[in-house]
């Protein structure tokens, strides 16, 4: 084979092979149920424009994927239309642009397979904590515990989880 088309075809083959994993990627992160319903209620909160055609990049299943979007986007709009910021200084609240986002992790052993919530995070023993509404968040201090709720911190010194109010969706796991 003559070298100098050796190269350019290399080349072309590590690209095509590259777009192929992009796409598959792209299709696994896009072509789910539980992924089309997260994508639609964090677009609905936030207001952003409804995609009628969610799941076109899906290769099967692109109505089911829709549908879920769609309930998803309905359900996220619902909670921006409830959106109320009073909060005069910020200095202590959102500022109506940084809400947490809705979100699933996996679980084998919840009721329906996972675990939905605010702001999820998973602990080190696989418990799944997860904020019940949109202002609350979820965080985890050097000793490996976590809380959800509004306004949470970590005290100075302490290394204690502050809440002004805890909450936690209804599947989430609860501290002791």
């Amino acid at each position: 084979m003559n070298k100098k088309l050796l190269f350019p075809s290399l080349l072309i083959a590590l690209i095509l092979s590259g777009c192929a994993e992009l796409q598959k990627m792209a299709i696994e992160s896009t072509c789910s149920e539980n992924q089309a319903y997260t994508t639609g209620v964090n677009d609905g909160r936030t207001n952003q424009p409804m995609n009628s055609n969610y799941a076109g990049i899906c290769p099967t299943n692109q109505a089911e994927y829709n549908q879920s979007y769609a309930s998803g986007y309905k359900f996220g709009l619902e909670q921006y239309s409830k959106k109320v910021d009073i909060n005069i200084d910020n200095s202590n609240g959102h500022s109506g642009k940084d809400y947490s986002q809705w979100g699933c992790i996996k679980n084998p052993f919840s009721a329906n397979g996972q675990v939905c919530g605010y702001d999820c995070i998973k602990n080190n023993f696989g418990d799944i904590y997860c904020g019940k509404n949109k202002y609350d968040t979820c965080i985890k201090n050097n000793f490996g515990d976590i809380k959800c709720g509004e306004h949470c911190r970590i005290a100075p010194y302490s290394n204690n989880i502050v809440c002004e109010k805890e909450a936690y969706s209804k599947d989430s796991s609860k501290p002791n």
